[in-house]
């Protein structure tokens, strides 16, 4: 395996800038290298594997960092969300803004069953916040 890496040189004694492209892993995005914590990260040795825990002897090791990607419906396709009152509903995703907020907050489900058992999660924590706050 080959990995791209981009570069060029700055003037005036400053560092260059690199970039590492990597291969694709499918489900995955690159978010960077840092130490991974207890995250998703790729192994060192096999830039394909994703590893999910810090190895032993490596605990403040960078790695590149990944992590899940989100499903998001194709254009024009449908998605599920909570609304204001709690309850499930859906709409068309036509990446205008009240779609993009919805999807970037993670208000955003493949379907009602998923929000509603969303919902039913959130109204839970509510219930318990509102226990401890009065």
């Amino acid at each position: 395996m080959s990995l791209d890496i981009l570069y060029e040189t700055v003037e005036n004694g400053e560092m260059s800038q690199v970039a590492i492209v990597l291969p694709k892993i499918k489900g995955y995005k690159d978010v960077g290298f840092k130490v991974p914590g207890y995250r998703a990260y790729r192994d060192p040795n096999n830039l394909l594997k994703v590893l999910n825990k810090n190895l032993e002897d490596e605990e403040t090791a960078s790695r590149f960092v990944l992590e899940r990607e989100r499903w998001r419906a194709e254009l024009g396709g449908m998605y599920a969300y909570i609304d204001m009152l709690g309850n499930e509903s859906s709409t068309i995703d036509n990446r205008e803004y009240v779609n993009n907020a919805a999807w970037e907050c993670g208000n955003y489900f493949r379907n009602e069953l998923e929000a509603r058992k969303a919902a039913s999660q959130i109204k839970e924590l509510l219930d318990e916040i509102h226990k401890i706050t009065g």
